[in-house]
């Protein structure tokens, strides 16, 4: 399988008319990288891997091993105090999003700008790492988890070893417990089909500040529902 064909393959299903704009090059660039007429930049190749952390980057670069790697790893080095650094390493799986939404969803009112005021994580950010945008740095997992109260490789590895003291039991937990809010996810949806029927595209961090202001206004009730579209589109003419 040639580079072109593994560019391909990471595609999938999404038109190149709705991709190409989505990693910042043209049709007619994406079609010669996917065809071999011309090879992709290592800047394109990088923002490929950016875009789609759980893409093994060695598959993509040679065509060895699986598409998709198991897991993310995340380091920080600690000083110890003896001129020495200690190295915390963590795991992070591609479920941890759903770990993120659950606890979220299972603590009653603690929504996006809860825990973004309880660990310090900015909410757009707190946003992409449930729409599966980005990656936790150690600094943010640990700020989370401590906000959450579950330990740290739970939340990032589901070892099914929770923090003691935790607020969270499992039997209180219900179907729906993995739904952030049914007004975040409805206002998710609706961006992310307006975005798609118009060929749109921002920065993931750029989406998910629209998603929460959205959020937000639809929350105070300063728009409505059937209104969100339109208000989405003045704010995208507004800022073109």
């Amino acid at each position: 399988m040639t580079l072109g064909e593994r560019i391909k393959l990471i595609r999938g299903e999404v038109s190149r008319e709705k991709f190409s704009p989505m990693t910042g090059i043209s049709k007619t660039t994406l079609v010669n990288y996917e065809t071999g007429a011309s090879s992709p930049t290592a800047e394109y190749l990088n923002k490929l891997l950016t875009m789609f952390p759980d893409i093994n980057p060695s598959w993509l670069l040679t065509g060895e091993g699986e598409l998709r790697r198991e897991w993310v790893t995340v380091t920080k080095e600690i000083p110890n105090g003896f001129g020495r650094a200690k190295k915390l390493t963590f795991k992070i799986y591609p479920s941890f999003r759903q770990r993120l939404q659950k606890e979220m969803g299972g603590l009653d009112d603690r929504k996006p700008k809860w825990l973004a005021k309880e660990s310090g994580v900015p909410i757009d950010t707190i946003i992409r790492f449930l729409l599966g945008e980005a990656i936790p740095t150690v600094d943010e997992l640990i700020a989370l988890s401590g906000a959450l109260g579950v330990s740290e490789v739970w939340l990032a590895e589901g070892d099914n070893q929770k923090k003691s003291g935790s607020a969270v039991k499992e039997g209180d937990r219900s179907a729906t417990d993995n739904i952030v809010s049914d007004t975040i996810k409805y206002v998710i949806g609706e961006v992310e089909d307006y975005f798609e029927k118009n060929y749109l595209h921002l920065p993931s961090n750029k989406k998910a500040e629209l998603i929460w202001l959205l959020y937000e206004e639809l929350s105070d009730n300063r728009i409505k529902k059937e209104e969100l579209t339109v208000y989405v589109d003045r704010l995208l003419k507004l800022a073109i």
